[in-house]
């Protein structure tokens, strides 16, 4: 599976859950950055019940660069979801399991 069809894939099922809204974040080079425009944000983002879901794509050999590294612990420090999904089943088991934990009530 290539990472164009990988992250469809994925966008079907986020778009396909209640209370989930995602989509895929252009984030191509440029020659000029503005201060404004963040550097290494993932290829999907969306938002999950309230909560940030940010989802790294790879495939094959390919590896998170240190700024894509340095987003993902910003995204997990500030109460986010994050997942450096490398295939589709890998995916399916870690959004089944956030699934579950999200309908579990919180213990009192």
């Amino acid at each position: 599976m290539t990472a164009n069809e990988l992250t469809q894939a994925i966008l079907a099922v986020l778009n396909s859950t209640p209370g989930c809204f995602a989509w895929r974040q252009n984030n191509h080079a440029t020659r000029r950055r503005r201060n404004n425009v963040k550097v290494s944000v993932t290829d999907i983002l969306g938002c999950y019940r309230g909560q940030l879901l940010a989802i790294e794509v790879k495939v094959a050999s390919d590896r998170m660069s240190d700024k894509q590294k340095d987003f993902q612990a910003k995204v997990v420090a500030c109460g986010g979801l994050h997942i450096e999904a490398k295939t589709l089943d890998g995916f399916l088991e870690w959004w089944k399991e956030k699934n579950r934990e999200r309908k579990t009530p919180p213990a009192h």
